[in-house]
């Protein structure tokens, strides 16, 4: 015990001096300890400027990657667009239009005139040059981006079944029942200058029948001399008449430079009509000219009966041949006057007839936009004809103008599923964030409406009968009129202009039918058609004296090179708005070991601008052949056969303006500039039976 007990004596008086005496370990660690939170106040000061940092980063990120969000969004949309128009067309190859051009009317001779210099895919304003400006031309507000090429040739349309419908147009207050074949234009809202086309109860003066024409297939040509003796110009009217086969055909005798073309209609096409109306296209050579080839468009001739004799319709100038086989005649449909409230007096025996059912008036009181509602007489739907393609149904084509590819035209069926409380369903339109009234627009500008200032915001149509659909507000609790065709919720937050639903009343608008839904949407999207000519043809068509490129005015021509032997060329030359568009041809050519073989079908696509030639100051596009002919004897002649090349490719185009494309640089010299495009290219296996 005692042990133990030193032993802890001296423990504690060790540890006592330690304690009493040694203040250096004290002070160090008070230095360790004052450093130590020293360090830890720099970590945190440090962690902080990281982490600002950091919100500064992600702050800058975070619209990025919103507007990333947007535009993918807007590209799927886009992408709907595209598909959904590429299914319509393909869906209804067969009556598809001839072409879709840049064209517009010229006032000084009330005619079309086709510009086929320009690219299609430049989305620039098209500005005309100065001989159009000389010639009094008046360009309507819609000849920018996709609007330049809107001029729809030649719409397919096979007469429907008659029916009976109710319509309203003239400013009836009231709907009244028509007979009639209905037909509503493909792409409409059509542009119809209001004070020659555009009102339905007063068909317009020929020379003012433009905006909205509408003829017959192709006659078809039988070549034969008019005269028995040349020398004596003795006329076998008696003894040739019997080459006729029907109305639809014609004989001709081309004539030569000092002998106008003779031209021999049946008495059958007259009737008890002392004439009819033909629309006419030709080429002529001008040999007075060094041998130009001169394009006459479609020009409406009136031809005297009563047939079954010789005449000359149409004039070729002194010293000048019309080019064989050039020439193009259809019967021009009447325009008849479609009396408000009364029955339509169409012919009983001449089917070539149609009548205007929609007036200007129907969207807003003095515009250019017309539904584009057409009638045609019912008794061409059992009418058959013999064309130039062989026998067939009764066919009519239309020529009118696109009002504005910026319209959404969308076509639904209404719903067949169950319905709302007020006997509704609910259809949708693609792009959400339709367009109002009041909004304001890029540039502080405020929207005026679909159709211009004091127009409306919304149509929809019946697609059966073409009749606007009547509205009303319908806001969630709220009792919507049950007296209209649908209605539309007016929600800030949502509803039909925020999210694109619209509410048929099915009391009024039967589950099944067709509806054509119209808007416009912020980004101002729009959805365009470009489409190959349907027939290509051959315009050099003397050997002699061959122009090289095809006339500018005509979009579906193309040529071959000046002496294909000497220059050994393999290009086809086509005017500049058929770039990228793709067509179908067989080609005859000499073999290396001299024999002449003609190729199977070729699918050919025509150049870009890129790959264009000029001369003077045109752009021509350029097809190249070359390697379809691999085993061609160099410098020997080949050709397209039967001078013919058929159009296959067709294009859904949709443009918009999105939160990362620059709406700013419009019109620059960049012809795309910011705009979001987007393609879908189609080939069609037939173009359809059109001229």
């Amino acid at each position: 015990m005692a042990t133990g007990a030193a032993d802890l004596m001296a423990m504690r008086t060790i540890t006592c001096e330690a304690a009493k005496g040694d203040t250096s370990v004290s002070s160090n660690r008070r230095q360790r300890r004052a450093a130590e939170r020293g360090a830890s106040l720099i970590e945190i000061l440090t962690v902080l400027v990281i982490i600002v940092a950091g919100v500064l980063v992600i702050a800058r990120i975070f619209p990025i990657g919103l507007g990333t969000l947007q535009t993918t969004g807007s590209r799927t949309l886009a992408g709907q667009l595209a598909s959904q128009q590429s299914d319509l067309l393909k869906n209804d190859a067969q009556n598809l239009p001839i072409g879709v051009l840049l064209g517009y009317y010229d006032n000084g001779t009330g005619q079309l005139v086709a510009d086929g210099t320009q690219d299609p895919d430049d989305l620039r304003p098209y500005v005309p040059a100065a001989a159009m400006a000389a010639s009094n031309t008046t360009i309507n507000p819609y000849f920018a981006d996709v609007n330049r090429y809107r001029f729809i040739r030649g719409e397919r349309v096979s007469i429907p079944p008659a029916s009976t419908q109710s319509v309203n147009y003239g400013g009836s207050p009231t709907s009244f029942n028509v007979t009639g074949s209905f037909y509503l234009l493909k792409f409409g809202p059509i542009f119809i200058d209001p004070n020659k086309d555009g009102d339905p109860t007063t068909p317009p003066a020929a020379a003012d029948d433009n905006y909205l024409k509408v003829y017959g297939a192709p006659l078809q040509g039988i070549t034969v001399p008019y005269a028995v003796d040349q020398a004596t110009l003795l006329d076998n009217s008696a003894s040739v008449r019997g080459r006729l086969r029907g109305p639809q055909t014609y004989l001709i005798d081309y004539g030569d430079a000092t002998t106008q073309p003779h031209f021999m209609f049946p008495s059958s096409v007259f009737g008890p009509a002392a004439s009819k109306s033909f629309y006419f296209s030709y080429s002529y050579i001008d040999n007075a000219n060094n041998g130009a080839v001169v394009n006459v468009p479609d020009t409406l001739i009136s031809v005297n009966g009563p047939g079954d004799t010789w005449i000359t319709p149409i004039t070729i100038p002194a010293n000048a041949v019309m080019v064989p086989g050039s020439e193009q005649i259809h019967r021009a449909f009447t325009r008849i006057a479609a009396p408000v409230g009364g029955a339509i007096a169409w012919s009983q025996t001449d089917p070539y007839e149609f009548a205007l059912l929609s007036s200007n008036n129907d969207l807003f009181s003095g515009g250019y936009a017309n539904i584009g509602l057409i009638a045609f007489n019912p008794h061409g739907a059992n009418y058959g004809e013999r064309t130039a393609a062989g026998q067939q149904n009764f066919v009519a084509y239309i020529d009118y103008s696109v009002l504005d590819w910026h319209i959404i035209r969308e076509d639904r069926q209404v719903p067949l599923g169950g319905k709302g409380a007020n006997g509704e369903v609910v259809v949708r339109t693609t792009l959400p964030h339709i367009k109002r009234i009041g909004d304001v627009e890029p540039g502080n500008t405020t929207y005026q409406g679909m159709f211009g200032p004091g127009s409306v915001d919304v149509v929809l149509l019946n697609a059966d009968s073409g009749q606007v659909l009547s509205s009303d507000n319908y806001n969630g609790g709220s009792s919507p009129d049950p007296l209209k065709d649908y209605w539309v919720d007016t929600d800030e937050r949502g509803g039909s202009y925020a999210d694109g639903f619209f509410y048929i009343n099915t009391a009024r608008v039967q589950q099944g039918s067709h509806i054509r839904i119209l808007y416009k949407a912020e980004g101002d999207w729009a959805v365009a058609v470009q489409k190959a000519y349907t027939n290509y043809h051959y315009t050099d068509a003397d050997p002699a004296t061959p122009t090289g490129f095809p006339p500018t005015n005509d979009p579906g021509a193309f040529s071959l090179p000046v002496n294909v032997r000497r220059s050994n060329d393999t290009n086809m030359y086509f005017n500049l708005c058929e770039a990228n568009k793709s067509f179908v041809a067989q080609f005859q050519y000499t073999k290396t070991d001299g024999s002449i073989v003609q190729t199977p079908p070729v699918h050919i696509t025509i150049g870009d601008v890129g790959s264009a030639v000029t001369s003077g100051s045109v752009q021509y596009a350029v097809a190249k052949v070359g390697d379809v002919m691999t085993d061609r004897q160099a410098r020997t002649d080949w050709s397209v056969a039967g001078n013919r090349a058929t159009g296959v490719s067709i294009k859904s185009r949709v443009i918009y303006h999105d939160a990362n494309s620059n709406v700013r640089s419009v019109g620059t010299t960049d012809p795309n500039a910011g705009w979001r495009i987007q393609d879908l290219d189609t080939y069609l296996t037939a173009s359809g039976a059109t001229p």
